[in-house]
């Protein structure tokens, strides 16, 4: 078997509950050395008056490990009334806030200028990258971000599950705009198509955790450096994927 690479992974979940939810996962995660690092998203179940209560324990961790280890990504819901100042709080909480996260689906609302342009709007004012949920529906599938990719063009765009595939290598042509393809997108012709258009380095790898790993017996980050390693053609572009475009992406 091959050595493992560096691998960060560059989409996972924090859950709330009692105990504090699943930090105990990320904890493990990172104090066994299976990462070097996690960008993981707040709880999407958070109401809007409530992300502090919700995250309590995952700020507390992220403040532990620091931005290089656990960077974060604060979820909002644009279609509701609230997210501004949902996220104010969230910035004001916690320094490894790096970025948004939007799930449309959870939400419950459809991509449109009107509903994300002040969010691009607001992460260019506050340098934050953005990263999004995409699946292929219209309205919530990678595309219907083109029209605030072309008002915000300095906005790091991060395309999650690289819903639809051709949208998603599309639009990576664009200087700012990554892919990660957990579930819907882990095929072959995903990661050619960006590589030849986007190019490798704009590949990401995530596992959308802790979801990866419900009743996986084994080690789910051997599993995506084995998967990766049939996707791409040679070890350089593995490690690109698995760590290195990460690290360049996030200024580690």
């Amino acid at each position: 078997m091959s050595e493992r690479p560096r691998i960060f992974d560059f989409h996972f979940h924090y859950f709330s509950g009692e105990g504090g939810g699943n930090v105990g996962v990320i904890e493990k995660l990172l104090d066994d050395g299976a990462l070097e690092g996690i960008l993981c998203c707040t709880s999407l179940g958070a109401e809007p008056g409530a992300a502090l209560a919700a995250n309590g324990p995952l700020f507390e961790a992220a403040a532990r490990y620091g931005r290089r280890k656990l960077p974060l990504l604060a979820a909002i819901n644009p279609g509701r009334d609230g997210w501004r100042e949902s996220l104010d709080t969230m910035l004001g909480a916690s320094e490894e806030v790096v970025g948004i996260k939007l799930h449309p689906p959870a939400g419950k609302y459809d991509v449109t200028p009107e509903t994300v342009g002040p969010v691009f709007e607001m992460a260019a004012e506050r340098k934050l990258i953005v990263a999004s949920h995409t699946c292929p529906v219209p309205g919530r599938s990678a595309v219907a971000f083109l029209p605030v990719l072309e008002r915000f063009a300095g906005v790091t765009f991060i395309i999650y599950h690289a819903s639809r595939h051709e949208e998603a290598a599309y639009l990576s042509i664009r200087k700012n705009v990554h892919v990660e393809p957990s579930w819907l997108g882990f095929f072959r012709p995903v990661f050619d198509m960006v590589g030849k258009l986007g190019g490798y380095r704009k590949l990401l790898a995530g596992t959308d955790g802790p979801g990866w790993f419900a009743n996986f017996e084994g080690d789910p980050y051997e599993d995506l450096a084995q998967l990766a390693r049939r996707m791409l053609p040679g070890e350089k572009e593995v490690r690109m994927f698995l760590y290195e475009n990460a690290a360049a992406l996030l200024g580690l």
